[in-house]
């Protein structure tokens, strides 16, 4: 892997950042391992252990939880108590080959904060992270302070579809399309296809060197394309609209090419009481290039 294991935290990490170790977890020099349902999963935890608010950071389809590298430098600057981790298949933790669904992930993220007896949280989520966010708040709302999306999948294309396949898709998995369940099933087209993705993305070193060199992420991320509702959440998205007394902030660039900046019209629709801070410009890689931005925006949202 082109990063080390003790990317945030260890000697050759690029911003000092202090590991908090967890009742009796042994942990190597940056992080700790822990063995869930699926597993190993590899996870950090970072900032000062009398915090008085922790926020929980879920990664995308592609990028391992390095992807929030600058955020997690603001949050522990900032006093944030902070948790990260590697989805099943990406970064360290182990790939398993099962049905790569929406539960396999809440599910993981469940486990996690279980074995850290974490109970009152900030929750974010970063693209197809920020899906999982939604639906682990709609599973879980009282473990759930505070909701923050970031180019949030689960709504992708909606807006540009008719009313009429949106309503056909919503129980629908990606796979059941037919173009991504082919590619779903065909590593070399998947490698291809992600090729074209990570090239324009500034951590493209390490998702193709996973792409090229583990075979389990190739497979975590075909399997993902094919079980996970990148498309299909509309429902969900509608009951954590419900939950009122979790506020919401979404961000979303004007020129996402992943997850189309026009599905943003929905949030109105589904959760009146999100508030959409629109990135002029911004890509899908907003959560590296404008985190100063989603960072400044948060100092109010978190108090």
């Amino acid at each position: 892997m082109p990063y080390p294991e003790d990317f945030y935290t260890g000697n050759t990490a690029r911003h000092s950042l202090q590991l908090a170790c967890t009742n009796g977890q042994s942990s190597l020099a940056g992080g700790a391992y822990v063995t869930l349902e699926h597993g190993d999963v590899r996870y950090y935890v970072l900032g000062p252990e009398d915090g008085q608010k922790v926020i929980v950071l879920v990664h995308g389809l592609q990028w391992p939880c390095t992807v929030w590298e600058e955020v997690v430098k603001d949050l522990v600057q900032r006093g944030y108590r902070v948790l990260v981790y590697d989805n099943y298949g990406r970064g360290y933790s182990d790939g398993p080959d099962v049905t790569n669904d929406m539960a396999l992930y809440t599910e993981q993220l469940r486990q996690l904060l279980a074995h850290l007896n974490w109970t009152d949280i900030f929750l974010a989520g970063y693209s197809m992270g920020g899906a999982i966010a939604v639906a682990f708040t709609e599973e879980y709302p009282s473990l759930v302070r505070r909701l923050v999306l970031v180019a949030p999948a689960g709504l992708i294309g909606s807006v540009a579809r008719s009313s009429d396949s949106i309503a056909a898709s919503k129980g629908a998995r990606t796979g059941e399309m037919p173009f991504i369940g082919r590619i779903a099933q065909h590593p070399l087209l998947l490698r291809i296809l992600m090729g074209a993705i990570v090239a324009r993305e500034p951590v493209a070193s390490i998702i193709a060197y996973q792409m090229a060199h583990c075979p389990s992420t190739v497979r975590a991320i075909g399997l993902s394309l094919r079980d996970f509702p990148f498309h299909a959440l509309h429902a969900t998205y509608q009951a954590v609209g419900h939950l009122v007394h979790i506020p919401a902030i979404v961000f979303w660039g004007t020129k996402d090419e992943m997850v189309p900046y026009a599905d943003a019209a929905l949030l109105p629709v589904y959760m009146p009481h999100a508030k959409l801070v629109t990135i002029d410009h911004g890509t899908h890689g907003i959560v590296r290039s404008h985190h100063d931005l989603i960072m400044n925006a948060l100092d109010d949202f978190l108090k």
